[in-house]
């Protein structure tokens, strides 16, 4: 099964909300979209300085999440993990 491969320029892709956050995400890609069955869908999530998404879980897939920019904690069941950003220059 063949799927077609879609170009597009993300400032087009709109934000939807997501946790109670407006705004704050865009969905890249969808299930639909994508030709494995290990991954639901590709998303970019942003968040303004001091905002949250809710706590949740995903039952089926685990969820990647990759820091472009700023900094902040990552809360994992009893852990809590601190991550920043750092720019390295080539």
């Amino acid at each position: 099964m063949s799927k077609k491969f879609k170009i597009f320029n993300i400032s087009e892709v709109p934000f939807e909300a997501i946790h109670d956050m407006p705004n704050s995400r865009q969905t890249l890609a969808t299930k639909e979209d994508l030709v494995s069955d290990n991954i639901d869908a590709l998303t970019k999530g942003t968040l303004k300085p001091g905002s949250k998404w809710d706590w949740h879980k995903h039952e089926q897939y685990d969820e990647l999440g990759i820091v472009l920019e700023g900094n902040g904690k990552f809360y994992w069941e009893n852990e809590i993990v601190d991550y920043k950003f750092v720019r390295i220059k080539v």
